[in-house]
């Protein structure tokens, strides 16, 4: 039986409601032999149904039915909303999956058409809108390179996550990702419309430029202070260069924060060594090497300063809705380990926190000079300036 169907009996949904908070390996134990359905697809779906609780929450609210790989490899259903900036008529989904960008994008746009090659996701994903109400979404089951080649509608915005894996081993190559991103590019170029690219959080945001042309715009989505997607908005065809414009969404405290920055300024901020509070931005901005335009929307360079290459503020009073963490300066002084490793001992300080952005050498050798280990409530934040390395020894506010 189908796992479409052996969800829909009333006993199975009985014996997920009953069970729904409880751990599938004691149930799998508990209920061996015992019930008139397969047990195992159900235990699965149960479990993937108790992640899909804080991944997915509506999902999980309307019990939407879920597949494991696609599961593990799907937006959060806070990032797929952070796409809410594009807007149109209609949006072409090259790489359904799931279905979860999908579904946000039906809230954007008057029509999807999302192409998935799996029959049996194709066919959760129909099952899943109508769960989730959604009657502007249409589900092709078929190979989206050949759905292009025979299509002559012109989509506002083609969306394409391309696959980044050939089994368990990961493909870092562009151009081997599947489906061909450069065939859709050449497609849209043709139907004179605009791809949005998705690409893997850890991709160096300057190689896109490389790779693409005719790029309007990169995106960078953070969540929690960790990067959860990079994409790129491409006009196949356009004759001006590549813009470097960059947008930054940044998601937290239940709500989305956008900056959008233009080309990269070079231009010097002040250098201070020490000031009341350490001020850390949200890793998408390290990320978008925009840091030194982030700096002058929150800071007054009367009272405020940068630590260099580190690229962490400084400040005498603390900025307001910033989009990182904040920190009280308890001490701070240049990098003597053995000095440094007798004041620690001195303040009874025997954990912390060590942050080193862009320094040679692993953490666990900067625990090992200083004497402590990892943890507690302290941080300490090492930032090279003027070829010596400062040291900021703080407390979160």
């Amino acid at each position: 039986m189908k796992l479409t169907e052996l969800l829909e009996r009333p006993d199975v949904k009985d014996f997920i409601e009953e069970n729904i908070s409880a751990d599938p390996s004691n149930l799998a134990l508990k209920f061996r032999g015992k019930t008139n359905f397969d047990l195992v697809p159900v235990l699965d779906y149960l479990q993937l149904l108790q992640k899909a609780k804080v991944k997915l929450p509506t999902w999980y609210t309307n019990r939407c039915l879920l597949e494991k790989r696609s599961f593990e490899q799907c937006s959060s259903e806070i990032t797929a909303t952070m796409k809410q900036e594009f807007k149109g008529e209609n949006l072409l989904d090259l790489t359904c999956g799931l279905g979860v960008d999908s579904h946000a994008f039906a809230s954007f746009f008057s029509e999807v058409t999302s192409i998935e090659l799996n029959t049996d996701l194709a066919e959760m994903v129909r099952i899943n809108a109508v769960k989730l109400g959604l009657s502007n979404l249409n589900v092709k089951n078929v190979d989206c390179i050949e759905f292009i080649k025979n299509s002559q509608d012109r989509p506002d915005l083609i969306f394409i996550d391309p696959d980044r894996r050939l089994g368990d081993e990961r493909i870092l190559d562009v151009h081997k990702f599947s489906p061909d991103l450069f065939k859709v590019l050449e497609w849209a170029e043709k139907m004179n419309t605009k791809v949005l690219v998705k690409l893997s959080p850890m991709f160096e945001i300057e190689e896109g430029y490389k790779m693409f042309e005719n790029i309007e715009c990169s995106y960078i989505h953070s969540v929690g202070n960790e990067i959860k997607e990079v994409l790129y908005l491409i006009h196949p065809g356009k004759t001006e260069n590549s813009s470097t414009e960059r947008t930054i969404s940044i998601y937290r405290k239940g709500k989305i924060s956008r900056f959008n920055f233009g080309e990269e300024i070079d231009f010097g901020l002040p250098f201070t060594e020490t000031k009341n509070f350490l001020v850390e931005p949200d890793v998408a901005f390290y990320k978008a090497h925009r840091l030194k335009q982030l700096f002058p929307l929150f800071f007054s360079e009367k009272d405020s300063g940068w630590t260099g290459e580190g690229g962490y503020f400084l400040s005498d009073t603390l900025p307001v809705e910033f989009p990182g963490s904040m920190y009280r300066i308890v001490e701070a002084m240049p990098y003597h380990p053995e000095k440094i490793k007798r004041w620690l001992k001195e303040k009874g300080i025997k954990q912390a926190w060590i942050s080193k952005k862009y320094l040679q050498g692993n953490a666990e050798a900067y625990y090992s000079a200083l004497g402590i280990k990892e943890g507690g409530e302290y941080r300490i934040f090492l930032s090279k300036m003027s070829n010596k390395v400062q040291v900021y020894c703080c407390l979160p506010i």
